[in-house]
């Protein structure tokens, strides 16, 4: 306050009237909720917001403190909320809230701090209950933590409320009116450039008609609400949109390579919006980095674990169908959680790593049909029985391949979830039957998943002592057998009908499962089943090929695969030029036989070509065949990876240099599989 301001300004003394957005003006609090608190004198009413006390002090959270009776009177106006349906126009524009908003840089930097002063702060005879403040598309909401917490202590204690002992999320009265929002945080211009109009609505289409329907990241309703700008005070969040632009142009480059031009671009933007902390909706922290993965697989790894420790943050974790929350983020809430439990368990699984999300902290509902309103087209079946499949897999694991878990714990865990997995497939609905004359995408995902599981837990130990010739080796090896076969045939399909850019980053590593356990099955001593598991390497290399231009692992598994086949046929040369070098004349330098140069071409892997030129097999020979069939495979003329990404490192010019590829294992990990027993 300045000093030369009379006394005769007093705060108490004077009842200043503001006006109100829908018209009438009524009187408002003499202090903020900082000075009322600390029963001082407060200036908000002259100087506006921040008053100067909180200025100086820098105290967070300085808003209006509004009357009881106002408050009350408020909430029982209807609520300010576009229809997720709209069917015809409005004629009444969204009325403007009464309360002041603080600062959007104070809310940035403290909003965390301020979420649990404005809980624990309160003052029952100027705010109105607890259980009567709504959340709504502008309030934030705060997860108060379980009960060990100070904060759910504390707030327990200060209510005398009966009921909310379920209840874990609270509004903090916090309110962001989100107009400029990205001119308040700085944003540069060409971060928030635009597409097309037509293609825009192209990319959003593809995005809710071939991914959000089995992935409910995104409620499409609610979405499409602020992106024909219907509510002028619930915006359109860029950062979510360009997220969706680049899953929808990732979707559709299978069929239209030109998108494949448009994902660093989309990808560069949400990034930056993401890492800038440019949106008040901390929902939206959780959904943008599981569609980055679509793109920065490398990184997948990280981006996922960022949606989940922000997820348990705000509570996502926990039930919120008690809570005053609107209805569309209870929904999302549940949603979004069980996508979370899904990417978390396959992408652990995938790279051996521990699992983030333990069921026993979690106490979210199962999905009903009722929690997918707003994703027209849902895949009900397929996220309810993945996400069963994905709780078989992950108790599996955390039973039997645990650091301190026995062997003995390991057999009883493969025995429980091979219960768990026939049962599951004898309920499975005939939407999910595997059926390759009508195969979809979610149909392709489902077993997929459940195919490599299979083949993770029942493929032989890698260095087996001695050759298991009991039942129960000869029904893994069945099991292993129908399992790469089938996800052979769904690949095949999929390359058939262009639709292998569909498939989330998952696909290559069940890819990558079945081409280890074929290239061991190529050492067998039976032509019949050489033959067929060639055949089977054939179809997975050509999936490969097609997955590289998608997909950095991929590309990453090619080079070394194209590396040790490379290797290989080195060692042929050079071992026909050694044999050949004994038998010839002194002075004489005789070029090795023409199928023995390094460039094999026109390798058929049909089953008459293998019988009529297969040699006896020694021991040495089935050790080291399957490199050899890698190589005469390889060999053809197929374009190289270098052909769709120029070389700038084991990512490629396209990706995400973030952490260092947290999410692969590097070109030498990889190598260990394929190289020979030299020992």
């Amino acid at each position: 306050m300045s000093c030369d301001r009379p006394r005769s300004h007093n705060i108490a003394a004077k009842r200043s009237q503001l006006p109100r957005a829908d018209g009438p003006t009524i009187l408002q609090g003499r202090a903020c909720i900082n000075c009322r608190q600390r029963k001082i004198r407060c200036d908000i009413v002259d100087k506006g917001v921040p008053c100067t006390n909180c200025n100086t002090h820098g105290r967070s959270g300085c808003r209006m403190c509004p009357n009881k009776k106002d408050a009350r009177q408020s909430l029982n106006r209807p609520a300010i909320l576009a229809p997720l349906r709209p069917r015809e126009a409005t004629n009444s524009p969204a009325a403007l809230s009464p309360i002041v908003t603080e600062p959007a840089s104070t809310a940035r930097e403290d909003g965390e701090q301020d979420l649990g002063s404005h809980l624990l702060n309160r003052n029952d005879k100027t705010e109105v209950e607890l259980s009567q403040v709504e959340l709504g598309h502008r309030t934030r909401c705060h997860f108060i933590g379980s009960e060990l917490s100070n904060c759910h202590y504390l707030v327990r204690q200060s209510t005398s409320e009966t009921g909310l002992d379920k209840v874990f999320h609270f509004g903090n009265g916090q309110l962001d009116s989100s107009e400029n929002w990205y001119e308040a945080h700085n944003i540069p211009e060409e971060i928030l450039i635009r597409p097309s109009k037509v293609l825009e609505m192209r990319l959003i289409r593809a995005y809710f008609d071939l991914v959000n329907r089995g992935w409910p990241i995104v409620d499409e309703e609610l979405f499409m609400t602020q992106y024909q700008e219907q509510d002028r005070m619930n915006p359109l969040c860029l950062t979510l949109l360009n997220a969706i632009l680049l899953v929808g142009a990732h979707t559709l480059a299978s069929q239209d390579e030109s998108m494949l031009a448009l994902l660093p671009a989309f990808f560069r933007r949400a990034k930056y919006l993401v890492l800038s902390d440019s949106w008040h909706d901390r929902l939206i922290y959780v959904q943008v980095p599981l569609l980055l993965t679509w793109y920065s697989d490398a990184n997948a790894w990280h981006w996922i674990g960022i949606a989940i420790r922000t997820a348990m943050a705000m509570g996502l974790h926990r039930d919120a169908s008690h809570s005053t929350n609107l209805p569309v983020y209870k929904r999302k809430y549940v949603r979004i959680w069980w996508v979370l439990f899904q990417f978390d368990t396959i992408s652990a699984t995938s790279a051996g790593r521990p699992q983030a999300i333990n069921l026993w902290d979690s106490d979210v509902a199962d999905l009903k049909p009722a929690d997918l309103e707003g994703i027209p087209g849902a895949e009900f079946e397929f996220i309810t029985y993945h996400t069963k499949l994905c709780k078989i897999i992950s108790q599996t694991i955390r039973d039997g391949w645990s650091p301190r878990s026995s062997m003995m714990a390991r057999t009883e865990a493969i025995k429980r979830a091979d219960e768990s997995l026939g049962n599951l497939m004898l309920e499975l609905p005939p939407r999910l039957q595997l059926k390759l004359s009508d195969l979809d995408i979610w149909q392709s995902l489902f077993h997929l998943t459940h195919h490599n599981f299979v083949l993770l837990i029942h493929r032989p130990a890698p260095r087996p002592a001695i050759r298991d010739q009991s039942p129960e080796a000869q029904d893994n090896a069945i099991l292993c057998r129908e399992s790469t076969v089938a996800i052979a045939s769904v690949f095949e399909v999929l390359l058939s009908k262009r639709m292998i850019s569909s498939l989330w980053l998952y696909s290559n590593h069940v890819l990558f499962t079945a081409t280890i356990y074929i290239l061991n099955q190529i050492s067998t001593s039976k032509p019949l089943l050489v033959a067929k598991s060639r055949h089977i390497l054939d179809t997975f290399l050509a999936t490969l090929r097609e997955l590289v231009k998608y997909w950095t692992y991929a590309k990453g598994l090619m080079q070394v695969l194209e590396q040790r086949a490379s290797k290989v046929r080195e060692e042929r040369v050079e071992k026909a030029s050694t044999r050949l070098q004994h038998v010839a004349t002194p002075g004489q330098h005789r070029r090795p036989p023409p199928d023995l140069q390094p460039n094999l071409q026109d390798v058929p892997s049909s089953y008459e070509h293998l019988s009529q030129n297969l040699p006896p097999w020694s021991n040495q020979q089935a050790q080291t065949l399957p490199n050899a069939a890698l190589a005469d495979l390889i060999s053809n003329s197929q374009p190289a990876t270098t052909d769709f990404y120029p070389s700038t490192g084991f990512l490629g010019s396209t990706q995400d240099p973030l952490l260092d590829d947290l999410f692969m294992i590097d070109t030498s990990a990889l190598d260990l599989f394929f190289y020979d027993d030299t020992q």
